[in-house]
């Protein structure tokens, strides 16, 4: 599933139904993450919990989705999985994917120039923990990502549900309940308390703590020396990565729209398009919402 599509609200619902086993922590990035799965697959198995052996075992990470690598992983260990993916407006998604960036000190560029320098920053010979995490676009080109997944897991099932859809209030039952179904789940749906918000919009608490948790530091470096183990370093990262998130209201009330490219509008238009015509998913809704709403405006560009 795409990132910033609801990925925390849809691991902490699904970690309320009594038959599904969920890593201890969400994204353990096995698939993903070259050191990680160095470690092997019984390392990956001791981030789950004990379960009873009918629950159904998986993981909601967004990294999967957009690594070219985390598919065929994936088929050498479940060569038949089922597989959700969340898809958001790519220009909505974009933009929160943006200011995540910049709440841990990883983008110090407007979002119109970033978009920009999108193509240098992550193309070819680009750092890939910068690419990581600067890909705006990239992330948002939805069908080529699922169509890396069906070339290497032609055993795979999958099923595609739109962000609008699971976040909505009226839909949003709906569409969790259609996830159950798919996946598995025979305990009901209404279990899951939807009502709580995860992974509200949020600033950073320290700079100084983003640097060392997402940067290059030498702090970050001398922790490493300190704490050899990588499953504890993994556990106290996401300690203080929740406790840096202040949570914020309304981050975007009455702010001034946000300049986006033109190319870039084109782009996403051609997505669009080109995910109806693979997946039958008509999306046309989506560029023409972000628009209308005004928190956008096209301007310039190559």
């Amino acid at each position: 599933m795409a990132q910033k599509a609801g990925t925390t609200s849809l691991h902490d619902w699904l970690a309320q139904q009594p038959d599904v086993c969920l890593p201890t922590l969400k994204e353990t990035h096995f698939f993903s993450h070259e050191q990680r799965h160095a470690m092997g697959l019984d390392w990956y198995l001791r981030q789950f919990p004990r379960c009873a052996e009918s629950s159904l075992m998986g993981e909601v990470d967004p990294e999967y989705m957009f690594n070219e690598r985390a598919p065929e992983r994936i088929a050498e260990v479940c060569p038949a999985p089922k597989v959700v993916f969340i898809l958001r407006s790519p220009l909505d998604r974009a933009y929160s994917n943006y200011q995540m960036s910049v709440r841990r000190g990883l983008e110090p560029l407007s979002f119109y120039d970033a978009l920009m320098a999108e193509e240098k920053r992550t193309g070819p010979g680009a750092d890939p923990a910068v690419a990581e995490h600067l890909s705006y676009m990239g992330r948002g080109r939805y069908a080529e990502q699922i169509a890396r997944f069906r070339k290497s897991l032609p055993g795979g099932t999958f099923l595609i549900v739109r962000f609008d859809e699971m976040a909505g209030r009226e839909t949003g039952g709906e569409a969790y309940g259609r996830i159950c179904r798919f996946i598995g789940v025979k305990s009901s749906p209404s279990i899951a308390d939807r009502s709580r918000k995860s992974n509200v919009a949020s600033e950073t608490r320290s700079g100084v703590l983003a640097d060392i948790l997402y940067g290059k530091s030498l702090p970050k470096k001398a922790l490493k020396l300190l704490l050899p183990s990588h499953d504890l370093r993994m556990r106290l990262w996401v300690l203080a990565n929740r406790f840096n998130e202040k949570p914020i209201e309304r981050p975007d009330r009455d702010k001034a729209p946000v300049a986006v490219p033109e190319f870039v509008i084109g782009e996403i238009e051609r997505e669009l398009k080109r995910l109806k015509e693979a997946e039958g998913l008509d999306c046309g809704d989506w560029l023409e919402k972000s628009l209308s709403a005004g928190r956008f405006v096209s301007t310039g560009g190559p």
